[in-house]
């Protein structure tokens, strides 16, 4: 059974129970003036050999009727009907009432007091006065005000097989009919009470409220469900941000470290360079240190290395008075030694390497 279907039933039972109380306020001259509520009613009506369908109106006029034999009856005719009584009841609606030929139909007076208790006093009156099988049975009854301020109960007992078997001859679904109504004898109105049984109030109540908590415990299970999901969500979004940080504070870091790094490698290189000789010097002693036949053509200095080209008597001369130099060492030559055309010169080409300067006589004295 679907929630919206509880809903219906809830609101109808409240509707029903308001507009009983409303009735009962009023005088008792005038109570029988609220007519029975009943909608327009399709009756289906068996026989022993035909079927015949009419509806009715609030005064049980014949609006239309179709009748045939058991051997022609077809589901069609049932749908016939309530197409033809869907168009002439509107708007307000009909309802399907199917007449039981094997149903007893009785009421009984009981105190105002005991509305409660009606189903249970009619169960022990039938218990009494019926053969039938107390668990094998329908009962359906209504409840409505009496003039002398007591209730009339109106009750339908009839064997359930015998329900379901006709029900099913009809080709009929339980759910298609609305109420049940016995063989009018004579003056005697028929009694029509609902298909649904009528629960018992505490049952009522009880279905209401187990109802009202599971709706209370699923609408809690979601919330919770839905806070869980909420705060995961957050945290997640947390846990996103402290890592884009933690990984924006790592990568500047790194850039920093490195440029930490490199500023060291060229402190530690501005310090090597300011230790190595400058070029003045680098002149100056090689002026010092070459022999007067020997003149340069090309002087390169790049970093800690001095690259010299020229004309000399003896390369190998010049090489041994470069490895006495304070500035130089680790002199070699870069190219053959040729000797030039219109000189009796050698050419070469020489490169050595810068060291730092040697200490003098007076700092080793005084270190």
């Amino acid at each position: 059974m679907t929630i919206q279907r509880h809903l219906s039933r809830l609101w109808k039972s409240l509707a029903t129970w308001w507009l009983d109380q409303l009735e009962m306020a009023l005088p008792i001259a005038n109570r029988y003036a609220t007519a029975d509520r009943q909608p327009m009613r399709l009756v289906v009506r068996t026989e022993e050999k035909a079927v015949s369908i009419a509806l009715l109106n609030q005064a049980d006029e014949v609006l239309f009727i179709e009748h045939t034999d058991w051997l022609s009856y077809t589901r069609e005719m049932f749908d016939r009907c309530l197409s033809a009584a869907e168009r002439l009841a509107r708007p307000r609606g009909f309802s399907v009432s199917l007449v039981l030929t094997q149903a007893i139909g009785r009421s009984l007076m009981i105190p105002r007091a005991a509305r409660a208790q009606a189903e249970d006093i009619i169960r022990a009156h039938i218990r009494r006065k019926t053969p039938l099988r107390l668990d094998d049975i329908f009962l359906g009854f209504v409840v409505r005000m009496a003039r002398d301020g007591c209730l009339e109960v109106r009750y339908l007992v009839t064997p359930r097989s015998f329900l379901d078997k006709l029900l099913q001859r009809l080709a009929i679904q339980s759910t298609e009919v609305s109420t049940l109504e016995n063989q009018p004898d004579g003056a005697v109105p028929a009694v029509i009470v609902p298909l649904t049984p009528t629960q018992r109030p505490a049952a009522q109540w009880c279905r209401r409220v187990a109802f009202g908590l599971a709706t209370v415990m699923l609408a809690s299970a979601a919330l919770s469900f839905g806070s869980i999901v909420i705060r995961q969500e957050l945290a997640l979004q947390q846990i996103e941000q402290d890592l884009a940080d933690l990984t924006r504070t790592a990568s500047s870091t790194a850039d920093k470290s490195q440029a930490i790094y490199e500023m060291a490698s060229d402190l530690t290189r501005f310090a090597d360079l300011q230790d190595l000789p400058g070029a003045l010097r680098i002149w100056e002693d090689l002026a010092t240190i070459l022999p007067l036949s020997t003149y340069l053509t090309e002087i390169t200095i790049s970093d800690n290395t001095v690259q010299i080209s020229g004309f000399s008597a003896s390369a190998t001369a010049l090489i041994q008075a470069i490895e006495g130099s304070a500035f130089l060492h680790g002199a070699v030559l870069t190219a053959p030694v040729t000797r030039g055309q219109d000189t009796d010169k050698e050419r070469f080409s020489i490169k050595a390497s810068l060291r730092r300067p040697r200490a003098t006589a007076e700092e080793r004295e005084k270190g």
